[in-house]
């Protein structure tokens, strides 16, 4: 999951890769090799992210699959490891998992698919709109290139994936997509940094975060936590106060008044706008990936699987794994 996130600043134009000046983005291609259709979910899942199209409750996600069909192991945990960073799509309900291995697409019965060929190290995951996802991370094993994928964009629901800017330059182990801007935490450079076009960019701020989130409604207020709690910014992530509340370690902003948030011990809090938190429920374990959709959690574990909520966290039920 992401070991940090912060928040931008103001209107300047920043240099998220140290070179100067704006970035912008190619058209490289991604084609990896094709990987087995079925597969176990031992490692955590980066990200997670619903799409919301027409596909009868189809869950994607990245790395789960069913523990019965497992091919050889990755990282010698004997399942793809997702990582904790979570997105929500357009209308219909599919969850997507961001693994080390790729993209999967999470199936009602708890099944798991990948979605085209990619095996990228997928670090970071949003979903943009319908078929529009964009990511971060590392190239897959033996794949050419540099060592940091940058932005990469599919505009067919992940089937392919295509260079958008900062490749080498930016790693985003956090991803968010709101208010047609994108924002990422670039763990190279441990800034927050936006963008309105894909390709250049803006430095808001520089600060150590595990995750973050933006307000449904507004642009300029984000929430992150950090080692020394959560912080809040009230100007697009320049600047950081103290927000208060528990120690958390992932968040998910549902709506206007329906905020999420996971403790370091697996405590689900919500809050109205994240200045006071209450009890929701437990999660037994520590997530590496979080995600709210239409009032159900999922929460990815470590070597345990994906597991969903329908009573805002009082109780689980595992959904792969």
């Amino acid at each position: 999951m992401p070991d940090s996130l912060c928040r931008a600043n103001g209107e300047r134009e920043g240099d998220p890769d140290g070179q100067g000046g704006t970035h912008e983005g190619g058209n490289t291609r991604h084609d990896p090799s094709a990987a087995p259709e079925q597969f176990s979910l031992d490692p955590p899942p980066h990200s997670m992210g619903m799409d919301h199209r027409n596909r009868g409750g189809d869950r994607r996600g990245g790395r789960p699959h069913r523990l019965a069909d497992r091919p050889p192991r990755r990282h010698d945990t004997g399942r793809p490891e997702p990582r904790a960073r979570t997105g929500h799509q357009p209308p219909d309900g599919t969850l997507y998992v961001a693994t080390h291995d790729g993209l999967y697409r999470l199936a009602a019965d708890g099944t798991a698919k990948r979605v085209g060929d990619g095996r990228q190290d997928t670090m970071g995951f949003t979903i943009a709109g319908p078929n529009q996802f964009l990511a971060s991370g590392h190239p897959a094993p033996g794949q050419n290139g540099p060592k940091h994928l940058g932005l990469i964009e599919s505009g067919d629901a992940g089937a392919t994936w295509t260079t958008r800017s900062l490749a080498g330059g930016a790693d985003f182990h956090a991803l968010r997509f709101r208010h047609n801007t994108v924002y990422g935490y670039n763990s190279v450079r441990g800034q927050l940094i936006a963008s309105t076009d894909r390709t250049t960019w803006q430095t808001r701020s520089t600060i150590s975060l595990r995750d973050f989130d933006v307000s449904p409604t507004d642009p300029q207020t984000l929430l992150a936590t950090t080692d020394t709690g959560v912080q809040r910014s009230r100007d697009g992530g320049a600047t950081w106060t103290p927000a208060g509340g528990p120690p958390l370690l992932l968040l998910a902003w549902e709506t206007t008044d329906r905020l999420w948030g996971l403790t370091t011990t697996g405590d689900i809090v919500r809050s109205a706008d994240g200045s006071a938190w209450n009890p929701s429920g437990k999660l037994a374990g520590q997530a590496t990936a979080f995600a709210a959709h239409d009032g159900t959690l999922y929460a990815a574990m470590h070597e345990r699987g994906i597991f969903r909520s329908t009573d805002s966290g009082a109780t689980w039920s595992n959904l792969y794994g």
